[in-house]
């Protein structure tokens, strides 16, 4: 009898290890932004394979605020913390 059981791939949890990692790279003070990236990724997979329209257009306006926030923090961090690896803004 043939199984469905499939086992995860490298790139199943991608998402969710790195959301985990922002509190160990960014400091424990952002742990609320790894729960909040995680509460979106798990939503996003609801909608994906569950139903269309579940998320609205002011939920995607914030969670694009977010990341352009977060993304400025992270290359601020690794500005300040690791000149060597030449990190700019642009790109």
């Amino acid at each position: 009898m043939a199984s469905r059981y499939v086992l995860s791939s490298p790139k199943t949890l991608a998402h969710y290890r790195t959301s985990l990692t922002i509190e160990y790279t960014l400091g424990a003070d952002r742990k609320s932004d790894a729960t909040y990236l995680d509460a979106c990724r798990m939503k996003r997979n609801h909608v994906e394979y569950d139903y269309v329209e579940g998320a609205s257009e002011s939920e995607a306006a914030e969670l694009l605020e977010f990341v352009r926030e977060l993304r400025a923090d992270v290359i601020s961090r690794l500005q300040t913390k690791y000149p060597a690896l030449g990190v700019s803004a642009e790109g």
